[in-house]
Parts: structure tokens; sequence; C-alpha cells
């Protein structure tokens, strides 16, 4: 359950963390030059009386290439498709995140 949820809609975009990079490589197989490009907008929240980083990633060269610029929180949220992975990180060091890029429709 949620009890709280903390967007500061100015948060300033940040590299991955290493260990949010380390569970993309295994998790989704991503390529180390494909994970370098991504860059990742925090939060805090509070689950279950505890405290956790809640990431949501993205490709600010694909956002370009599409026409617009992410620099705040509140971007990603008129942009929702912009968002690739979204989880979080516990103060374990535990990581989640959950595949949210669009699927690619092939034409046959």
């Amino acid at each position: 359950m949620i009890i709280g949820l903390h967007f500061n809609k100015e948060s300033e975009i940040r590299i991955l963390d290493e260990s949010v990079q380390y569970f993309l490589k295994k998790r989704f197989m991503l390529p180390s030059v494909y994970i370098n490009q991504l860059r990742c907008m925090e939060s805090t929240r509070l689950v279950k009386d505890r405290w956790e980083r809640w990431i949501r990633v993205f490709n600010p060269f694909l956002a370009k290439s599409h026409g617009y610029t992410i620099r705040t929180s509140a971007d990603l949220d008129e942009h929702p498709s912009s968002v690739l992975f979204e989880g979080y990180m516990r103060s374990n060091g535990e990581v989640y995140m959950a595949d949210r890029r669009q699927p690619k429709h092939i034409q046959g």
C-alpha cells in the first residue's frame, strides 16, 4: 500500500546508478552502449513505513528526435511514452525495474 508519493517537479536528470545499470543489463540483456545513453529522474515514496527511491528511466536523445526535451518530472508526465523503465531502489540496495517500452509492431 502506497502511503505517500513525493515527486519533485524540478528533479535533476541523473546518470543511472550502477546498481540500476547492472539490473537493466542482467534482466533485460541491454548492451552498455544503450544503457549509457539513458538518464533518470528520481523521487522518494513511502511504502509500508519504508522510504524508496522511485526511478523513471528515459532516453533524452530519443525524446529530442521526437521533437521535445525532458528537463523535469513534469515533462515525463506530459510524455509518458518517454518512460522506458520504471521502478525503485530500496535502502538495502535492492533494485526492481519494470519495462515500459512501447512494443514494436512488425509489418508483414
